[in-house]
């Protein structure tokens, strides 16, 4: 997570060992929580494969957070959703047939 200041955070999600078979392709559903006490302004959300910290692979996507308020407030940088267990995904990949 790179804040309004130019600086790194993170990670805030892993690293987690994954082994997947060639052409395999995981999507989770996923929350990102940032806690009421971050800085307000623009932030880059980043993710990277490879073995850590290097990447081979890096997506990321930009996002802002407004001033704190309301009545929910977060204190920690919380990632919930759906687990990362590919095994059972793995064993039911489907290649095309020649």
């Amino acid at each position: 997570m790179q804040l309004p200041n130019g600086t790194w955070y993170g990670p805030v999600l892993g690293p987690l060992t994954l082994t997947l078979p060639p052409n395999f392709a995981l999507e989770r559903l996923r929350t990102q929580t940032v806690p009421a006490t971050a800085p307000a302004g623009a932030y880059w959300y980043q993710g990277r494969v490879g073995d850590y910290p290097a990447s081979s692979v890096t997506q990321r996507f930009p996002f802002s957070k407004n001033a704190a308020g309301g009545k929910r407030l977060v204190g920690d940088w919380r990632n919930d959703g759906q687990d990362f267990d590919n095994g059972q995904e793995a064993q039911q990949v489907l290649w095309p047939s020649r």
